[in-house]
Formats: C-alpha cells, structure tokens, sequence
C-alpha cells in the first residue's frame, strides 16, 4: 500500500521547526515533523531554580502584526511582560548577573561601538563580527547568551550577514548604524498590512 508523501518535511521541533509546520498546516499543507529529542522546542524551555524561574532560550518575542495573526489563528492570547519581570539577567560564574562584563570588558565594547567600523565583511561569523568589534568578553558573555538562545546555534557558524544584516548598513560605527536604523523606523513605522 502507497502512502502519499507530505507537503513538507520538517527538521527539528525547535522554535523555527514548530513555527513552519504550523503555518505550512494552517495553509492547509501536510507536514511530517522529526525531531530527535523527546520533547519539542528546541532550546526553548522553563528551569526552576532556587533563584527563580529560568528561560533557557530567547525569553520573549517582540510584538508584530503577524505575531497578533498567529496568535490569533492558533486561539492564543499574547501575555505582556509585567513590568517586575522587566529585569534581565545572565548566568555567569554560577550565578545570574544583572550585567555580565567585567570593567576593562566594558570599555572595549565602548571602543567598538564608537570606534571600529561595525561593516560586515565578506564570509564573517557572528562570532567574528563580534570579537573584532565588541571584543572576546561581550561575545562570551553577551552576544553567546543572547544570539545562541534566539537563534539556537554556534556563534562560530552562524553568518553575520544574515543575523545582524537588518541592523548593520554601513561601514561606520556601530552607533552610527543603529543611530540610522532608528531614523528609518521613525519615518517609517510598521503598518499593519491590508487583506
């Protein structure tokens, strides 16, 4: 007896994985999902610990018209943050730090953003981009925690182009780059899309 294949084959039930199958199946596609752990979600996930609740992934997600759609077509509600959780942290040396970098860590990410030229270069890693322009402690101890439980990968692996393209469009400084991102969203903003 012949089976007939799905529309689509998914790889991983992380974030992304789950994401595309939902949509692919809401547009009325078959999607057949593997996942090799026994639970989906990929990195994203909840730890009680005796400091409190820890996410071990990305903690939130900026709020989108398409957001609002999904959320709506899955019969979701979209909880806003309370403003006591506001506070964020990140693990290091055994406990969570309100801000991870250490003094001299603190002026060499200073030096970068308004010093050394934020352009991507041709073939660069996140991890890359980020040694030469933030330094080795803003990359462990920022960019790691931060980039890694967003998109659940190896800073090493991951392309600067495609992960920080949306932000960096010159060969200026990184303040000088998100000073005209800004400028751009000011005259700009988001519109909701019309059906």
């Amino acid at each position: 007896m012949r089976t007939q294949s799905p529309d689509y084959i998914v790889i991983g039930a992380g974030f992304t994985g789950l994401l595309y199958s939902t949509l692919a199946v809401l547009e009325g596609r078959s999607v057949f999902l593997y996942e090799k752990q026994n639970r989906s979600g990929g990195l994203v996930g909840s730890i009680q610990t005796p400091f409190g609740l820890v996410e071990t992934a990305a903690n939130g997600i900026l709020n989108s018209y398409q957001l609002e759609e999904l959320a709506s077509a899955l019969g979701l509600n979209i909880l806003t943050t309370e403003k006591k959780s506001k506070k964020r942290f990140i693990w290091k040396n055994g406990s969570p730090r309100r801000f991870p970098l250490s003094f001299l860590d603190t002026l060499r990410v200073l030096y970068g953003i308004l010093g050394i030229s934020a352009e991507i270069r041709a073939g660069e890693s996140v991890y890359q981009w980020g040694v030469r322009v933030l330094g080795k402690g803003a990359v462990k101890n920022v960019l790691e925690p931060g980039l890694g439980g967003i998109y659940a990968g190896n800073l090493k692996d991951m392309s600067a182009e495609l992960a920080l393209g949306g932000w960096i469009s010159s060969k200026g400084s990184l303040l000088k780059n998100i000073r005209e991102i800004k400028k751009i969203k000011t005259k700009n903003p988001k519109q909701k899309k019309e059906r």
